[in-house]
């Protein structure tokens, strides 16, 4: 996790885990890898690595993103969330989030 936007530290404080608890680290990790690459299909940019075309502002846009994609998925571990009416992609404060970032191509 060394180049994702957020580290684990900042994903347990988010959650709201004791930092000290380590039992679900390596879903959590797969979660942050997972939410980055949404946000990198959703909106064409490079978010980490050498191909990364953001600036620091865009970058926090993106980590806040990553954080509540994460809750969400952390939150409801299934696909489809029951008695809901439809399933969403993306949360639609993450959708919020990352629209002004999208890059569109022809």
């Amino acid at each position: 996790m060394a180049d994702e936007p957020v580290k684990l530290d900042q994903v347990k404080s988010h959650l709201r885990i004791d930092p000290t608890e380590d039992s679900d680290d390596a879903h959590l990790a797969l979660l942050v890898i997972a939410a980055r690459r949404a946000i990198e299909q959703r909106t064409g940019r490079a978010v980490v690595g050498e191909a990364a075309d953001i600036g620091d502002d865009d970058a926090m846009v993106v980590a806040m993103s990553v954080l509540m994609l994460v809750g969400a998925w952390y939150a409801n571990r299934e696909a489809v969330v029951v008695g809901s009416a439809a399933p969403a992609e993306l949360p639609l404060a993450v959708e919020w989030l990352i629209a002004p970032l999208r890059r569109f191509t022809c």
